[in-house]
């Protein structure tokens, strides 16, 4: 997060992971999918989408699988 110059969104990016423990996405995915797709969610939800989309651009992870869990958080919040 420190790297993503997105640290004001920690206590967002833990809401989210919380809310996710609502869903089977932990036992669906590696936890640190799930904390990176946090990020993105909050990221999202704070008008900083593009930042977080630049940062996940440069992290070595299946973009595809963290999408996925992206829409799923976003459906979970629907």
């Amino acid at each position: 997060i420190v790297d993503a110059k997105l640290d004001h969104l920690v206590d967002d990016a833990w809401s989210v992971v919380n809310d996710s423990y609502k869903t089977d996405l932990c036992l669906q995915y590696p936890p640190y999918l799930v904390a990176i797709a946090a990020v993105v969610v909050a990221a999202g939800l704070g008008d900083r989408a593009a930042q977080a989309a630049a940062w996940l651009r440069a992290l070595n992870v299946h973009v595809d699988q963290v999408w996925q869990i992206v829409d799923e958080l976003f459906d979970m919040y629907d």
